[in-house]
Parts: structure tokens; sequence; C-alpha cells
């Protein structure tokens, strides 16, 4: 791949092989339109080329070229006779490029300045109309006589869809206006007039839900998000409503006290496990380290022959 030497300093695989130089397709159709251009990769493994038409090897500089999907260049007038040779009912797949058999109609979804040169150059074949979707001569002509027709026709049908349109409207108006005045009649109210008013817009809500859950979606939630919504979702039935049934009270009572039965069990425990550890590392509740009891180890051996004697027992000072 390389730099093309353009203003808009495009990197392209297409490789001019008359001047050696890399261009871009914007540069081959304007530049080199009747130069050999291929990828680069071709030119490393063989830099020979013809500069001559393929189909009637006479030199590309003297006549009118077109260049294919495929790069190959060809003569216009030599490529459209030997279009011209296949049968007429031949498939747009059927028009295959003299050197490499690829398609000389390119894809409806392709694009670029050499599709946009194909197609141009291809308008004006007959073989290739049907392939490119242009309309035939006969479509045309009807497609100018029906713009040509006289506009009287087309003022005659108008009254009589007008005249339709103004009863059916004159029905329903009515209709409601006699629903209306049944329902003034009952409600015993005098106001006169009475509007209807419009449905609420949910569009403005949609939106600044929409922009919320965007602004929302990685922020941190606490803890108790999920069961706030399940009992949300049980009450109201939920976004997902229509798939699974709403909560009963009953189960949403269980639900509550299985969670209070879990958090209180919770709480036990790490109330249980920090005294415990509390405990373990309190010095007043070890003797030998608690300054307010000493104990005599000699006088405790002493007293305790004493004692076997018939002694008293040592004391604890």
């Amino acid at each position: 791949m390389g730099l093309c030497k353009c203003p808009k300093k495009k990197v392209t695989n297409l490789f001019c092989f008359e001047h050696r130089v890399n261009v871009c397709e914007n540069c081959l159709v304007e530049n080199h339109g009747k130069c050999v251009v291929q990828s680069y990769l071709q030119w490393l493994q063989d830099s020979d080329y013809n500069p001559n038409c393929t189909l009637c090897n006479h030199s590309l500089q003297d006549e009118d070229c077109i260049r294919l999907t495929c790069y190959d260049i060809f003569h216009w007038r030599c490529l459209n006779q030997s279009m011209q040779r296949l049968p007429s009912n031949t498939a747009p797949a059927g028009y295959e490029c003299p050197i490499c058999s690829r398609s000389v109609i390119p894809a409806d979804n392709a694009a670029g300045p050499v599709v946009e040169g194909i197609r141009a150059k291809l308008r004006g074949a007959t073989w290739a109309q049907t392939a490119l979707g242009v309309v035939s001569m006969a479509t045309q002509q009807q497609q100018q006589a029906a713009a040509e027709s006289p506009p009287g026709a087309v003022s005659q049908r108008l009254p009589t869809d007008s005249v339709e349109m103004t009863s059916e409207r004159s029905a329903v108006v009515g209709h409601l206006g006699h629903g209306v005045s049944k329902k003034s009649a009952g409600g015993g109210g005098g106001g006169g007039g009475f509007r209807m008013a419009p449905p609420p817009s949910t569009y403005g809500q949609q939106q600044q839900r929409q922009r919320d859950v965007d602004e929302n979606k990685y922020a941190r939630r606490p803890a108790f998000t999920w069961l706030a919504w399940v009992l949300r979702s049980g009450a109201a039935g939920g976004p997902s409503a229509s798939r699974r049934a709403p909560l009963s009270p009953r189960r949403r009572l269980l639900l509550v006290g299985f969670l209070v039965f879990l958090a209180s069990s919770t709480l036990l425990y790490l109330m249980s496990t920090l005294g415990r550890q509390a405990a373990e590392s309190d010095p007043m509740l070890r003797p030998e380290l608690n300054p307010n009891i000493r104990v005599q180890h000699h006088a405790a051996v002493v007293g305790g022959v004493d004692g076997a004697r018939g002694g008293s027992a040592p004391e604890a000072i």
C-alpha cells in the first residue's frame, strides 16, 4: 500500500504501471483514465503490462475506454460489440470481463468513482438497460401519456370523491354531536359547547425516562434497590407484567418475612462473631495480664504442701 500524491493524500493499494505511482480512485478516473492500473502486489510480482486493448490489440490511447470494477480497461466500442454478441436473454451475471471473467455490471450496493463511470457508460447500451434497471421505452411512453393526459378526467372524478368524503364526515360529526347532546342533557349542566380534551402526550415522558436511563446506566445503586423494584413490580405489575403474574399479598408478605429473618440472622451472626473476637483479645479477662490479680506461685506450692499436712490454703492478694 502507498500514499496517493493528490491533495487528498489517500492511502491506496492501486498502482499505475505506466507512471509507476500510487493512485486513488479519484485520480484514477480524472488523470489515469487510459492507463493500466492494478494492485501494487501485482506490480511487485510482474511489472510487465500491455498498453493495448485486449479485444482489438490497438493502443488504449486511440479511443474512448471503460474501466471495469476489476480495473481491467478496454475500448468502449470493443467491449460493447463483444457484449452485443451474447444472446438477448443473458442474465446480468453472464456479462463477464474478457480477462478475469468477473461481472461487467457492478452490484447494486457498489459505489465509487469507477462504479459511477461504468454505470454512466452502460446507460447508453441496450444490452445493459435491463440489468441496470433502466426503464424501457414503452414504459417511458406510457408514463409520458399519463402525464400529458387532460386534467378533465381528474376533475370529473374529484366532485364525486369530495361529495362522498363530505357525506361521510357529516355522518360522523352528526353521530358525535348526538352522543354529546345526550350526555349534556343527562348531566343537567348548561354550558353550551363541549370540547374533547386531547389525549395526554407521552413523548416528553418517554424522552425524559430514556435520558434518565442513559445517565444512570452505570451509576452506583443502593443495596436494596432490587427489593424495591421487586415490591413495585409485584404491586403495579412492572414492565414484564404481561409475561408473569404479579405477586399476591400473601406471597409478598412471605417474601418480606423471609428477608427480615435473613437480615436478623445475619446481624446476630455478625454481633456474636465480633463479640467473641473482642472477648478473646480483651486483656482484662486473662488473669496473668490483669494487674489487679496477683498470684504467688511459690506461696501456692508451699501452701499446697502445708494443706496436705493440715495447714491453711494460700491467699490471693
